[in-house]
């Protein structure tokens, strides 16, 4: 299993407590490659809604590889 694969099962069973949901998608962004963070940004969207596809891209500005290559 792929690192995006494991984070989406890990979130997606975290999804009920939006505490904890938090912590795992800063996991994950920290654990995604810069290439794999535009599928996690598409599947936060999809699968969390846009509050968290905001959080996610608030956490990936931490990253070298921020958004600015997109």
């Amino acid at each position: 299993m792929k690192t995006l694969e494991y984070h989406e099962v890990v979130l997606k069973k975290v999804s009920f407590d939006h505490d904890l949901l938090k912590k795992e998608l800063e996991k994950a962004v920290r654990n995604t490659t810069c290439s794999e963070q535009p599928a996690l940004l598409e599947w936060c969207a999809r699968e969390l809604g846009p509050k968290y596809e905001k959080i996610a891209t608030f956490y990936m500005e931490d990253k070298d590889c921020a958004l600015s290559k997109n």
